[in-house]
């Protein structure tokens, strides 16, 4: 599938990512002059650097397990207008410990990117609990821009990048469900795996009633990657982004 030009390569702002783990790294006043003078590196690196050199994605998530060995992926969100570079935990012995905590673990409101109990790396529905702000721009706040049908439709594309390296999702809907009056309802999409492609089919048709922008393409897709945060407008209300793998 071809690619948007809009979505930039990973190998464009590695450099730029790397900043965000120094940014983690961040305790003590004395590595601010480490920070500044990274900046000035990675701005002289972008004007330079070349769309066939080798990826350094293995580089990037090693950068943030030196911080935190509980990173197991990072979720690259990359265009124009909008760079993020998340680093996703995985805790299954204790799935919600970083919903509060940072990634050195200390006390946060905003916490960590978690990978849900209900899913893992390796399922074939990949889910990403992330907080939001109203005040932040921080983690997952960047979903509700995914409102806009405008929006929705120019940032079609997410990776993610793991020891296996890079995978490539498409954004083909995003959802918004009010717990407050619903919540006894279950929803068949919140889960790692499924039975069948029938059963898939049938959840996927059941969360169309809570959907605010939707694409319809032809393409064969891969597994699927949900992203969900809290709709911070309402009382206890969630976005929730859903992609599927292409290939790259």
């Amino acid at each position: 599938m071809k690619k948007k030009k809009r979505f930039l390569r990973i190998t464009v702002f590695t450099c730029l990512a790397l900043l965000a783990g120094l940014f983690y790294l961040r305790k003590s006043s004395e590595k601010k002059e480490d920070l500044l003078k990274a900046e000035r590196t990675a701005e002289a690196a972008n004007r330079n650097i070349a769309y066939e050199e080798e990826p350094l994605e293995e580089e990037l998530l090693k950068q943030f397990q030196s911080v935190n060995s509980d990173v197991v992926m990072v979720l690259v969100y990359a265009y124009e207008d909008e760079k993020r570079v998340i680093p996703v935990v995985y805790t299954p012995s204790d799935p919600d410990y970083y919903f509060r905590r940072d990634l050195y673990g200390d006390s946060d409101s905003m916490g960590t990117v978690f990978i849900d109990d209900n899913s893992a790396p390796d399922a074939f529905n990949l889910i990403l609990n992330g907080h939001s702000s109203k005040s932040r721009d921080t983690h997952f706040s960047f979903l509700k821009q995914f409102v806009d049908p405008l929006y929705f439709k120019e940032h079609d594309r997410l990776l993610l990048i793991d020891e296996n390296g890079e995978r490539l999702y498409e954004t083909v809907s995003f959802h918004e469900i009010d717990y407050e009056r619903e919540r006894n309802v279950e929803h068949d999409f919140y889960r790692g795996d499924f039975s069948s492609m029938e059963a898939l089919d049938e959840a996927l048709r059941k969360l169309d009633r809570y959907v605010i922008n939707k694409r319809i393409i032809d393409t064969a897709y891969g597994d699927m990657l949900t992203l969900i945060t809290c709709n911070m407008d309402k009382n206890d209300s969630r976005y929730i982004l859903i992609a599927r793998e292409v290939n790259q």
